[in-house]
């Protein structure tokens, strides 16, 4: 299909292309910096649209035929100093950018797969927009951590260099970086390589486009605890002989992702030679086919909230939620789980003791939770005021005849409900991350299963 191009809010006009039929299951491609999305060749766009994808390869913003930023790139002494400043934007923008495109195309939710910085975007997507993200595959990519993912130094000269304005010296210049951080020791079409970087230049070429997504990159720091919420099945894939991001990039990735699979090709470099195709290819149609093998074998997504409160066998029944009223936007989170009374009692005694302690030690918010719990009534104000805002709690249509208002739970992503209460809280009361995180991944399901208020 031609390009086409598609408004995603904020200014921000992206350019985009699929191959396959819409009917099957979308794999959307994100590239990475100062890369269009022809970097995702066309025979390697048909080959996973024989699989069965619907694909969608599209420009990022500040790149190709998508909308170029303004502002100047960051200087020499930013990126040394890796200066969170020197960003117009952040990863995080750039993720929106996706996860709105998928929305205005109703495609969600897709098998999302990001190659370099596009591996960084799609983490991001993950972890802020699981509603989005069927399977995650990362390539050549990190975490932003400075401990692993490191480039070589003898390219950190090429860092510094802008690329040229004319045609030629363009083409010369591209295809040398293609040739520095490449797979060396496997066969490579410099030609290809030529064509790929003319098609570039003619598309649309902003010599400080580039510069500005670097800036979102270090802007966007060091990204592990975020990317440590992820709960969509992940496979992280890394060559051996990576100048660019070394392959501890990768295996740092796999490590922080609970559950991800990371699968090491031998002598591929900081790119996607045709040598590699047929092994990356197989790769990620399993790793897709598994994720919606997983999805397919999952309980319904329903289930019943008790009134709190009310006397035993008086008054009518709790109110069904079902996947279409959970979330505003029709579907779950990706890291939402069953809410059922199993789940609420498998919440363990000492995650929740921390959970609740966390929640204030004032002793309103705990009390209201008790009330909750042991059927009085708790004060709904207090309430909503304390944990709306982390809970994302709303209003749910009931029976006439029923005088209590209750209230339908909204999942959070882990990461995001754990931000929320470090904002929520004083300081002092916030949980660190090593521990509040594992007590709100224990109590989420009981809160929720609890949540029904009295006015």
């Amino acid at each position: 299909m031609s390009e086409q191009f598609c408004e995603v809010g904020h200014g921000i006009t992206l350019c985009y292309e699929t191959f396959g039929s819409a009917s099957d299951p979308t794999a959307l491609l994100i590239m990475g910096l100062g890369t269009q999305m022809v970097a995702w060749q066309d025979d390697f766009c048909a080959e996973l649209a024989q699989r069965g994808f619907h694909v969608v390869r599209f420009d990022n913003r500040d790149i190709g035929r998508s909308t170029l930023m303004s502002g100047r790139p960051p200087s020499v002494g930013q990126l040394l100093l890796r200066s969170k400043r020197a960003g117009r934007y952040t990863l995080a923008d750039m993720a929106q950018d996706s996860a709105n495109l998928l929305s205005e195309l109703e495609l969600a939710p897709a098998h999302v797969i990001g190659a370099s910085m596009g591996g960084m975007i799609a983490q991001t997507l993950a972890a802020r927009h699981p509603q989005s993200v069927r399977s995650l595959v990362s390539i050549m990519s990190s975490t932003g951590s400075r401990r692993n993912g490191q480039p070589s130094l003898r390219l950190y000269p090429m860092f510094l260099r802008r690329a040229p304005r004319d045609r030629d010296a363009y083409v010369a210049h591209m295809v040398g970086v293609f040739e520095a951080i490449g797979s060396r020791t496997l066969p490579r079409d410099h030609e290809e390589l030529r064509n790929l970087a003319a098609l570039s230049y003619d598309r649309g070429h902003d010599a400080s486009g580039p510069g500005r997504q670097l800036g979102a990159i270090i802007a966007s720091g060091d990204r592990t605890n975020e990317v440590r919420g992820i709960e969509a099945p992940t496979l992280v894939v890394h060559g051996t002989a990576d100048p660019l991001v070394a392959p501890s990039g990768g295996r740092a990735t796999a490590r922080t992702i609970r559950g991800a699979e990371l699968m090491e090709i031998d002598g591929m470099g900081h790119d996607l030679p045709r040598a590699v195709w047929p092994e990356l290819i197989d790769a990620i149609a399993a790793h897709a086919q598994r994720a919606d093998a997983d999805a397919e074998r999952r309980p319904p997504l329903q289930t019943r909230l008790p009134h709190a409160g009310r006397s035993a066998g008086v008054g009518s029944p709790s109110p069904l939620i079902s996947p279409s009223e959970t979330s505003m936007d029709g579907g779950w989170a990706r890291a939402a789980r069953p809410l059922n009374a199993s789940a609420c009692s498998r919440t363990s005694s000492s995650a929740r003791g921390r959970a609740q302690a966390s929640a204030g030690r004032d002793g309103s918010a705990n009390g209201d939770m008790a009330s909750v719990h042991e059927g009085r009534e708790p004060c709904a104000a207090r309430y909503s005021q304390r944990f709306s805002s982390p809970y994302n709690l709303h209003p749910l249509s009931h029976s006439p005849s029923c005088t209590t208002p209750c209230f339908r739970f909204a999942p959070l992503s882990y990461s995001e409900l754990d931000n929320r209460f470090k904002r929520v809280l004083p300081k002092r009361q916030a949980p660190r991350h090593h521990t509040g995180h594992r007590a709100f991944r224990h109590l989420a399901p009981c809160v929720a299963f609890t949540v029904s208020l009295h006015a």
